[in-house]
């Protein structure tokens, strides 16, 4: 049995410590805010085929199989609702791009399809504005909840003896001899065999002081949620130059995004409470 150590509490850090557990490891993970308190918590959450690079699209594949059962699995709601993806065409230039995007990914293996016009589309998504003149359509896409479902990793690694401590961060990971002997935490050193490390925009900066760098560039993408509306659309969305992507929750709140934009802010200075997703704000 190996010490595992895995700095950071989002969807990769859970999923990780979940799995790692599974195999008989000893897991600590170590979360500086809450579980889901940063990117996984704020994303639409969706579980998407399309739009993938090739190189990512057997990964995704793969994952879509395992989505269905997934909550079977961890013993816990994720969500998960298969109700398709759409992108988007609003200009010709636009349906250019989908058009290029489905033969590619149809040579692939994936089941995506054209949407010529605002009729088809309409017959997918009748919510749909008669402004959007095409469209590519993946039914097997669909998403899930994002909060729920990292949590749910989070759970169900506990389920297996891992150890989550939430409100302790990671200062360094200590190497000695070319060998990880641990890590020192804002409570002290803790001994590991290993290290995971998925910390998000944190993660150049412990893997620094090892020498290793990772250029990362941090950008802002804005995310809305509005008022409970009645349920009219299924599928999550997006548009072919990718500045915006939404979905509507099971609880008729709709959740869209902007593209990415600049940031400017420090991380450092946000504080636990405007990281962590209230209950009210996710279903």
């Amino acid at each position: 049995m190996k010490r595992i150590v895995v700095i950071g509490g989002g969807i990769t850090g859970c999923a990780a410590a979940y799995e790692i557990a599974r195999r008989g490891h000893n897991v600590r993970l170590f979360e500086r805010h809450q579980i889901a308190a940063m990117a996984s918590g704020w994303t639409l959450g969706g579980v998407r085929q399309s739009g993938r690079d090739s190189a990512e699209l057997p990964l995704a594949r793969a994952a879509v199989a395992l989505w269905p059962g997934l909550a079977d699995i961890l013993g816990h709601d994720t969500g998960y609702v298969q109700g398709g993806n759409l992108r988007l065409a609003r200009e010709p230039s636009e349906v250019l791009t989908l058009m290029a995007l489905v033969e590619t990914q149809r040579a692939l293996g994936l089941d995506l399809h054209f949407l010529p016009d605002s009729k088809r589309v309409r017959s997918v998504a009748a919510a749909v504005s008669d402004s959007v003149i095409a469209a590519s359509y993946c039914a097997s896409d669909g998403f899930a909840d994002p909060v729920a479902t990292t949590r749910a990793f989070a759970h169900a690694a506990e389920g297996r003896d891992a150890q989550i401590e939430t409100g302790c961060s990671v200062r360094k990971i200590v190497v000695r001899n070319g060998k990880i002997e641990g890590v020192e935490t804002s409570d002290g050193f803790v001994r590991a065999d290993g290290v995971v490390l998925a910390a998000g925009i944190h993660t150049p900066a412990l893997l620094a002081p090892l020498g290793l760098a990772l250029p990362l560039d941090v950008t802002l993408v804005q995310v809305v949620q509005t008022e409970p509306a009645p349920l009219c659309f299924e599928q999550v969305f997006g548009v072919a130059n990718a500045d915006c992507a939404g979905r509507q929750e099971p609880n008729g709140r709709f959740r869209f995004t902007s593209g990415l934009e600049p940031f400017r802010g420090d991380p450092e200075h946000w504080t636990n409470a405007t990281l962590v997703p209230s209950a009210a704000s996710v279903e």
